[in-house]
């Protein structure tokens, strides 16, 4: 072994093993929810999809929120907590108030301006819980990136 090279019949992997990869996940935020959502204030929104962001991946998650329109562009790490499917008329009451709202017909108000278009209570949205991330966050969001990369070697 005089090239420092190890022999080729040394360089193997567990044929069991499965690599992962982690990726960076982005959720685009709509531009009317970005302050509130960007400095904690609003830690649920929801997005008109006919493809779901939801079923990408375990939550909680970090992923990076983003405001991007014609005129702006901004970013932040935050932590999805959840994410689900659901018709928009099927709003709790908890939801309204992460959302920021006093009732339904504020909401419904909100949503018709934002969307331009009537609300129909069975139109399925995307649902994104988020808050933005903190120091004391990062030994967990830590945790969780080994464990989805190692997670089966972890011990």
């Amino acid at each position: 072994m005089a090239s420092g090279r190890w022999p080729k019949s040394a360089v193997t992997s567990p044929s069991a093993a499965k690599s992962h990869t982690v990726r960076t996940k982005f959720l685009r935020v709509p531009a009317e929810d970005w302050a509130g959502v960007s400095t904690g204030n609003k830690t649920e929104f929801r997005l008109a999809r006919k493809r779901s962001f939801t079923n990408n991946f375990k939550t909680p998650t970090p992923v990076v929120a983003y405001l991007s329109t014609d005129t702006r562009t901004d970013a932040r790490l935050m932590l999805l907590e959840e994410a689900w499917v659901m018709p928009i008329g099927m709003i709790s009451e908890e939801s309204l108030k992460r959302e920021g709202f006093p009732d339904l017909a504020h909401f419904r108000r909100y949503w018709m301006q934002r969307t331009n278009r009537h609300f129909d209570p069975m139109q399925e949205v995307g649902v994104y819980r988020v808050r933005p991330v903190t120091e004391s966050d990062y030994d967990h969001l830590g945790r969780l990136l080994l464990d989805q990369l190692y997670g089966s070697h972890l011990q």
